[in-house]
């Protein structure tokens, strides 16, 4: 006998906007210390502690050391047996700068910023969908601009006028790959801003 599971299908209503709406920072953010992909088991922070922006809250010791950034300045409230870290914006200290990056542009320097710096999960295998091993060069690598998710912002407003940005991120993304070639995947699409990437490729 078969059964049919019911399906949750949304009913969208509205449509798209031609911009990004600028949310105001929140005053409390809870970050969770796993993910699909990752678990921050080696917490750097205590209750109470005050934090800056980027400062390091917990790593991933089982993923290459990928860090959990505070994405807010505050005080901290650590509970680790549900899985959470609170920062309290309203308690801050604002007179702390936030961590500041080595100035240096040197390959394996720039891969250690990404991977220190909480960019390196954006990165997947294009098989399984894992974090890739920083230390393996990879064979190829695939630029994919499109989001299927209808939750998420279409690429081309996203992109909006940074056309540059992407080209200069391309070029650092280049020498993290030595001599791998880079595949853009650009989607058939009218938008302005992919026709300004198609003709800077």
């Amino acid at each position: 006998m078969m059964i049919r599971q019911p399906s949750f299908q949304p009913v969208l209503m509205g449509k798209p906007s031609d911009h990004v709406e600028v949310l105001p920072e929140p005053s409390v953010v809870q970050l969770p210390l796993t993910s699909r992909r990752l678990h921050f088991s080696a917490v750097k922070v205590r209750s109470r502690a005050l934090v800056a922006v980027g400062d390091v809250l917990a790593i991933d010791p089982d993923h290459f050391g990928v860090p959990l950034l505070a994405s807010i300045a505050g005080t901290t409230k650590v509970d680790e047996k549900h899985g959470i870290i609170t920062i309290d914006g309203s308690v801050a200290d604002e007179n702390r700068p936030a961590p500041s990056a080595p100035e240096t542009d040197a390959p394996l320097d720039i891969k250690q910023r990404v991977l220190t710096g909480g960019g390196w999960p954006f990165f997947g295998d294009a098989h399984t969908g894992a974090i890739p091993n920083p230390d393996v060069p990879p064979r190829a690598v695939l630029v994919t601009p499109v989001a299927a998710d209808l939750y998420v912002a279409r690429p081309d407003v996203i992109l909006g006028d940074r056309t540059d940005a992407m080209m200069r991120g391309l070029g650092i993304l280049k020498t993290l790959t030595s001599n791998a070639p880079i595949h853009v995947a650009i989607p058939a699409t009218a938008a302005p801003s992919f026709g300004v990437l198609r003709g800077a490729i």
